[in-house]
């Protein structure tokens, strides 16, 4: 029988159910930030770098997982297709099994998010935090973003669940929470 994690969030509840593997004890929670990087052709890029929230003692070697480098990378794929209303982009990227809740607690689920993002007023979007931890076959981000939307700048909380579970050979996201923080 597999297991169900619970996220909870502002208010929202969020739940997974796992494969037939026992949870495991959450492991390492990294910090994530973005640096620009110039490649061997001129162009620039983003990439992340890590580290770890509570580092190893000295002489303890570590290396972040292959699972946060990938859905961490996907995560930003995330934000661009959202600023961009790339709606193709975001169904490459979301589980049909979808479902979430956006800064005012009303539900989205993947039939809804096309819709949901068409009718955004992004502008910007900007991560100020993020940290990243493994838990089963999920990866969970969570962080602080900064958003301008129709003339509106506020800083929201995000909680972003990606699973590879379910006979799906890539990350999916497959929930999140939002608030506008401070509420």
């Amino acid at each position: 029988m597999g297991r169900v994690l619970w996220l909870c969030m502002g208010g929202a509840i969020l739940w997974l159910q796992l494969g037939a593997a026992e949870l495991k004890a959450p492991q390492a929670v990294w910090s994530v930030s973005w640096k620009s990087a110039v490649r061997s052709d001129g162009a620039t890029s983003r990439v992340p770098t890590f580290a770890l929230v509570e580092p190893p003692g000295l002489g303890s070697s570590y290396s972040v997982p292959t699972e946060i480098a990938e859905v961490v990378v996907l995560d930003d794929r995330w934000r661009a297709a959202r600023l961009g209303r790339t709606v193709s982009a975001i169904a490459e990227i979301v589980s049909t099994g979808f479902y979430g809740t956006d800064t005012v607690g009303r539900a989205v689920d993947y039939r809804m998010l096309g819709d949901y993002v068409m009718r955004g007023t992004l502008r910007e979007l900007s991560v100020l935090r993020m940290t990243a931890r493994v838990a089963a076959n999920t990866v969970i981000v969570v962080g602080e973003e900064m958003r301008i939307e129709a003339g509106t700048t506020s800083r929201v909380s995000v909680t972003r669940v990606y699973s590879r579970g379910g006979g799906e050979p890539n990350w999916k996201l497959v929930s999140m929470a939002e608030r506008v923080s401070g509420e």
